[in-house]
């Protein structure tokens, strides 16, 4: 896996977000959208970088080839490996805390998968 190091900085980062955090950048994006809809895709993703491929810093570290991402080592299952039900709730969230609680299984996953490669 070529985004190991990158990998476990994501982690990090996914844990220091706070809900506090995700509040106010729920509402500072929704002040500057013209409908004022905003979902935990935009919120993460202008946190992290969450949920595309030119922002993913796990995307960024491999070039977008996802057979070389952290993510591809646990399942060869689906086309995009790291898009799963965790994602999906992620994306889809409305509320702060509901994007809070997806984001603990997200890093509860995530910390699955570097540990499951490190001691395989």
């Amino acid at each position: 896996m070529k985004n190991l190091e990158v990998a476990k900085e994501l982690l990090e980062k996914y844990k220091s977000v706070t809900l506090e955090e995700l509040e106010q950048v729920f509402k500072d994006l929704q002040e500057s959208q013209e409908d004022g809809l905003v979902d935990g895709d935009m919120v993460l993703n202008t946190i992290t970088g969450f949920g595309k491929p030119h922002t993913c810093l796990l995307c960024k570290a491999v070039n977008e080839v996802c057979e070389d991402c952290i993510y591809s080592f646990r399942t060869n299952e689906r086309p995009i490996p790291c898009i799963d039900i965790i994602y999906h709730r992620i994306c889809n969230s409305m509320y702060a805390e509901e994007l809070y609680r997806y984001l603990q299984q997200r890093i509860s996953y995530l910390s699955h998968v570097i540990e499951w490669y490190e001691n395989s």
